[in-house]
């Protein structure tokens, strides 16, 4: 993976995991995790990613990732991510407990189990469980192969 593609990854995670308000906040985010980077690259790179921001009543406007694909599957998942023996699955606010017992009762081959909260839902694998197939079983029991 490139650096453009890594700093394109961190800029993706910190939006995704806090509310930034500013380009100047993000920068200041991105040099703590060590990334040294230009507002001009750090505009293109935000525009790259599609990120917009959205408005809070309380707080100004702050940056969000675009949804990839139409939302409006019937339990709310934006998006699936593995690492390791662990799967995170984001949801709309109120859906991750209706998803996790979608999982549970799926029976997928080499899930453990899930863990749920407001909008995400943490799914446990077995050490040899092929993160291709757990994927593609997910999206196949959430019918959205596009996520």
């Amino acid at each position: 993976m490139s650096d453009k593609q890594h700093r394109k990854a961190a800029i993706a995670e910190i939006i995704r995991n806090q509310r930034i308000h500013t380009q100047d906040e993000l920068i200041s985010v991105l040099k703590s995790k060590g990334y040294s980077v230009t507002q001009a690259t750090l505009s293109r790179d935000v525009k790259e990613l599609g990120a917009v921001k959205r408005p809070d009543s309380v707080e100004g406007t702050y940056y969000v990732l675009p949804r990839h694909g139409n939302t409006t599957n019937h339990i709310g998942i934006e998006s699936i991510e593995i690492s390791g023996q662990l799967c995170v699955i984001r949801s709309q606010p109120g859906y991750a407990s209706a998803a996790a017992a979608v999982i549970d009762r799926a029976n997928i081959q080499n899930v453990m189990g899930t863990i749920a909260g407001d909008d995400t839902v943490l799914v446990m694998l077995k050490e040899t469980a092929d993160k291709d197939v757990i994927r593609k079983s997910l999206l196949s029991i959430f019918q959205k192969s596009y996520l």
